[in-house]
């Protein structure tokens, strides 16, 4: 199944609808709001580091770097087959960084506020790669079994 827009298309609603939740967050969860106690709330963090505060203070490093892993997977996806998968996975992960990037050069860091308690915090961004990354392992999974 191919469709020519589906791509910019994600990209662009997961970068509109990060922006929505973290300017929310920046907000109204100054202080933590439990929604299930001990385990989920939403409680704003600015996170100056990568994933699980790697590289933490080094935000010009990690504009840096992220860049180019923009650049990287943006070259990876027009040198793939044009599949909903590929779409899908590629256009939110691009979504995602460029989401998170607006936030390193805005904040100097990345807004963070999805607290499980008994898991570093994230955001809808965050959400957007890791779902990207799956559907795109999956795809190339059982795409080379075919």
């Amino acid at each position: 199944m191919k469709s020519d827009y589906s791509f910019p298309v994600l990209i662009f609603l997961t970068i509109i609808l990060d922006r929505i939740t973290k300017i929310i967050s920046l907000n109204y969860f100054v202080s933590p709001v439990q929604i299930i106690p001990g385990i989920f709330q939403l409680a704003l963090t600015i996170n100056s580091g990568a994933a699980f505060s790697l590289l933490r203070g080094n935000n010009s490093l990690l504009v840096i770097l992220s860049t180019g892993v923009i650049v990287l997977i943006a070259y990876s996806y027009t040198k793939s087959p044009k599949t909903i998968f590929t779409q899908a996975g590629f256009g939110l992960i691009l979504g995602g960084a460029i989401g998170n990037i607006i936030d390193r050069l805005v904040y100097n860091g990345v807004v963070d506020f999805l607290d499980f308690m008994s898991f570093p915090v994230f955001n809808l961004a965050d959400s957007a790669i890791s779902i990207g990354v799956v559907i795109l392992i999956y795809h190339f999974l059982t795409e080379k079994k075919k």
